[in-house]
Order: structure tokens, then sequence, then C-alpha cells
């Protein structure tokens, strides 16, 4: 069993299905309820998670206190395979493919 939230490498695809290696093992998982980051997989985007240094949320064009211009989460992360760091920006493998094809 696959833990939600665990990391994993990606060895195959077979129509919906991922082979895949973690530290719980190696199997199959249905990629329709993985999400991928996607630098990893579309590195050539300018990435610029606002909500992850000053959200811009609003309601009625006015501020919202404690929200509008707050970090709402770590958003950036060293990621080793451009040695830099990066946004995580967490997407659904279906939508990571229709952001290539776009």
């Amino acid at each position: 069993m696959l833990p939600a939230g665990a990391s994993f490498t990606i060895l195959g695809e077979k129509g919906n299905w991922w082979k895949v290696s973690s530290g719980y093992g190696t199997g199959w998982v249905d990629h329709r309820l993985c999400m991928i980051n996607l630098p990893d997989v579309v590195p050539s985007i300018v990435y610029d998670a606002t909500n992850a240094y000053s959200s811009r949320y609003t309601s009625s064009g006015k501020d919202i206190p404690g929200i509008t211009g707050q970090a709402l989460y770590q958003g950036k992360v060293y990621n080793p395979r451009f040695d830099e760091e990066q946004f995580l920006m967490p997407v659904l493998y279906a939508t990571a493919k229709k952001i290539c094809a776009a």
C-alpha cells in the first residue's frame, strides 16, 4: 500500500496504470489518482506561485485580512533534478498532459 503523499519513481506505464517503486516497494498505481510536480515534467514554463509568498486573493475587490498579501504555504523547495529551488506545482497527471499539449 502506497500512502497518500508518498513519493515514488515511475518505472513504466500501461493504460491508466504506472508501475512504481518507492520505499514501500514496487507495484502498480492508477495514474488518474496521482499528482505530479509540473516543473519536473514541463521545465520550460516560468512558474510563479504567488500564494507561496504574497497571496493575491481579494473579495469584492477588497483585501481579505490575514489572507491577502500573506504566504499561504511553503511553495519553493530544492529540486535535485535541476539543482535549484523551484516552486511546487502539483497537478493531476491528466492535467499535465493537457498543459504539455497546449
